[in-house]
């Protein structure tokens, strides 16, 4: 009997996370070690900041959108964009200073 055999395409496909043919194994788990402390940093957010960050990048809404879904204006959704980006990069700060030296 023959082994049954699976292409990367078709793991990939049923939502496996692989490596690219682009990049080494090595590339590939730094890759996943990033997103995982961005994922951190993201999820450890205050609350409207996180629903803010989802929006943008999840559901990809404009500031007027994300104003209408959480009842305040375009403003104040670009203005809690802001401070959420401030808040990503200060948590993240020390992560990426320990591997760019």
């Amino acid at each position: 009997m023959k082994p049954n055999k699976v292409s990367i395409e078709q793991l990939a496909d049923a939502g496996f996370e692989i490596a690219s043919k682009d990049e080494t194994p090595i590339q590939y788990a730094e890759r996943m070690e990033k997103e995982e402390k961005v994922n951190e940093a993201i999820n450890s957010l205050p609350s409207e900041d996180l629903k803010i960050v989802a929006r943008m990048f999840a559901d990809s809404c404009s500031f007027s959108e994300i104003g209408r879904a959480l009842g305040i204006s375009k403003q104040a959704a670009h203005k809690k964009w802001e401070k959420a980006k401030e808040l990503l990069r200060a948590k993240l700060q020390g992560y990426w200073n320990s591997i760019n030296s």
